[in-house]
């Protein structure tokens, strides 16, 4: 090629793949780190409020300010997902990004409604900002006023919830986080699951307990508090860690978990008789004791193994037969392990596991648990 013609030539290409033709800076831009869901006030599509980051408020001339000065939440009402955001855009001065996109929380009073989820979290699936790892919770109440809590440790209410949202390895009565990868699936199989429950305190939020959704209509039908999102770890092996309380010569002691297995074994002697034999294992220390216990004893041991074991049983039964009669929803996962291990019968059963017949719910649990003391990590006496 002539050097005149392939000069100038080389020169164009340059200036089209440069990398920073369509650059923002870094203060341009709007960070949306969460987004919260309610109704809109007139019943007809959504009032969705976008959580900004002030990035100016973080740096060392700002260090003295409160901790509303570091965002910006900005409330728009829409009959789509798509519509209110490009509202918003077309109304700040900073255009919306979400590679930094951390939470979803919907009120409970939207996710009541048949097939709602599927229409809201169909945007944050197709978006291509949107991470999959991004977390999804169900706000008992009004999502909104969860993301104007204020927090005393942290600049970002965003940040401050998602950073609750992990700390299920310490508390047994939360259920791992749900991420919009996760729920894309559970979309597709249509199996009834939990998302994350995220509840408004005075100065605080808390996110104990799970939003139990059907999975035919993927619609809310009620919340498992505390005490049977407990049970619930139990049942599908999610203990991470936690303590349980009981009562020994009438004095409470806290049982810490260290270590936690669980196995089920599922046995269909027909349609109308199916059990589910849950084994769980788990290794720990007592955490505290409000009576002198002598370690040295193989019966004190014995007799308070026993003791905590007869409590987690108590657990796992009284939140399976709750989980049976009120929602009616396999929220456990046990039709998972009937597809593997009776996969011919589970045919036969499957359309009327949770629905028409409902045989979860005449199903029979037996569950079987063990507990082991580690007597190295303790003193032997506490005090006589």
């Amino acid at each position: 090629m002539n050097k005149w013609i392939s000069y100038p030539l080389i020169c164009i290409f340059l200036l089209i793949l440069a990398g920073c033709w369509d650059r923002v800076e870094i203060e341009e831009r709007g960070f949306v780190i969460a987004v919260g869901l309610d109704k809109a006030e007139n019943g007809e599509g959504f009032e969705l409020t976008q959580q900004i980051v002030v990035p100016g408020k973080f740096g060392p001339d700002s260090a003295s300010g409160g901790s509303g000065d570091a965002y910006l939440n900005i409330t728009r009402q829409g009959e789509t997902m798509f519509e209110i955001i490009r509202e918003v855009a077309a109304e700040t001065s900073r255009s919306p990004f979400y590679e930094h996109f951390k939470l979803v929380i919907i009120s409970s009073e939207l996710a009541e409604e048949e097939n709602n989820l599927p229409h809201i979290l169909d945007h944050f699936i197709r978006y291509h900002e949107m991470r999959r790892a991004t977390k999804v919770m169900i706000a008992k109440g009004s999502a909104k006023e969860i993301l104007e809590v204020e927090p005393k440790n942290e600049r970002l209410p965003a940040i401050y919830i998602d950073s609750i949202s992990v700390n299920n390895f310490k508390n047994s009565r939360m259920v791992p986080v749900s991420r919009i990868g996760d729920l894309h699936e559970q979309l597709l199989n249509e199996n009834s699951y939990t998302i994350q429950k995220v509840e408004k305190g005075e100065e605080t939020v808390k996110v104990v307990g799970n939003a139990v959704i059907e999975g035919k209509t993927n619609s809310l039908i009620g919340f498992l508090e505390a005490e049977g999102t407990e049970g619930m770890n139990f049942l599908t092996g999610e203990i991470q860690g936690g303590i349980i309380k009981t009562k020994y010569k009438g004095q409470d002691i806290v049982y810490d978990m260290k270590t936690t297995n669980h196995k089920v074994k599922t046995i269909i002697d027909n349609q109308n008789n199916v059990t589910i034999e849950v084994k769980i294992q788990s290794e720990g220390s007592i955490g505290e004791a409000l009576l002198p216990l002598n370690f040295e004893d193989p019966k004190v041991i014995e007799s308070i193994e026993q003791q905590i074991e007869q409590e987690i049983k108590d657990k796992v039964m009284n939140t399976f037969e709750k989980v049976q009669e009120e929602f009616k929803v396999d929220i456990f996962g046990f039709g998972n392990y009937l597809e593997q291990q009776h996969y011919q019968k589970w045919q036969e059963i499957k359309k009327d596991w949770e629905q028409g017949e409902n045989y979860f719910s005449q199903s029979t649990l037996k569950p079987k648990v063990n507990i082991r003391i580690r007597r190295s990590e303790n003193i032997l006496k506490s005090y006589k």
